[in-house]
């Protein structure tokens, strides 16, 4: 009497390869790295895929049917896009011993695979992965290094408009073009700019003022006093003996 089969949710990374090379393209001949871009972007969901086949065989699970599925999920898995797969778990005595050696192909002990791959498949690769991480990093459909060679414009940032100009004042605050928040900011760095001129003024002449009288200059210090007195700044002079 045959066995049971059930659904277990399991990791792909902990599911096996059973075979030792896989071609880039499924049997309906959409290609796999296809299928690995809709599901980075979520145009797919993983629900949307066949359920991966497992036995599970000497302590291990392994992918009975699905080795090209199992590889997009494992890196899929890689990014952090999945977590677990329901999988159709198939009874221990679906298979003979005989009929498993000879499925049971790997020569990595079922932990890689190899690829069929096309002359482009490396370089797709990269570039589905640079703009997924681009938009998700980023927030926005940058242009890729494939793009940029190939001199498409596909995904460039859309340009702000004329009147949309962002201006940063030295505060730190910034302006799209209104004119009564720039011109108070203006205003504001005018009129400490004038503070500080007095500031530096006003040091300036005491400054001046204590030279002359260590110096024992009378005239100049006299008339630094009246500049001081004018200016309604108090200052402790001495008596010159």
């Amino acid at each position: 009497m045959p066995g049971i089969t059930w659904y277990q949710w399991i990791r792909p990374s902990d599911i096996h390869f059973t075979a030792d090379m896989i071609p880039c393209k499924f049997s309906n001949g959409k290609d796999m790295l296809e299928t690995f871009k809709q599901l980075l972007f979520n145009e797919i969901k993983i629900s949307d895929i066949p359920k991966i086949e497992v036995i599970y065989k000497d302590g291990s699970w392994w992918a009975y049917f699905g080795n090209r599925r199992l590889w997009i999920l494992r890196e899929v898995e890689r990014l952090g896009r999945c977590a677990a797969v329901e999988c159709i778990v198939l009874p221990k005595d679906f298979c003979s011993e005989e009929k498993w050696n000879k499925k049971l192909k790997n020569r990595d002990e079922g932990k890689s695979i190899g690829i069929e791959k096309t002359e482009r498949f490396d370089i797709e690769y990269q570039t589905i992965i640079e703009a997924w991480r681009k938009k998700t990093i980023y927030g926005m459909d940058a242009p890729t290094q494939l793009e940029v060679m190939m001199g498409t414009n596909s995904g460039t940032p859309t340009p702000r408009n004329r009147g949309d100009k962002a201006f940063t004042f030295p505060n730190g605050t910034a302006s799209s073009g209104g004119s009564s928040s720039k011109s108070k900011t203006v205003g504001q760095f005018f009129k400490d700019l004038v503070l500080c001129s007095v500031i530096v003024s006003t040091s300036a002449i005491g400054a001046l003022t204590m030279v002359s009288y260590f110096l024992g200059n009378t005239l100049v210090a006299t008339t630094m006093k009246t500049i001081l007195a004018d200016l309604d700044l108090t200052f402790d002079w001495a008596e010159e003996e």
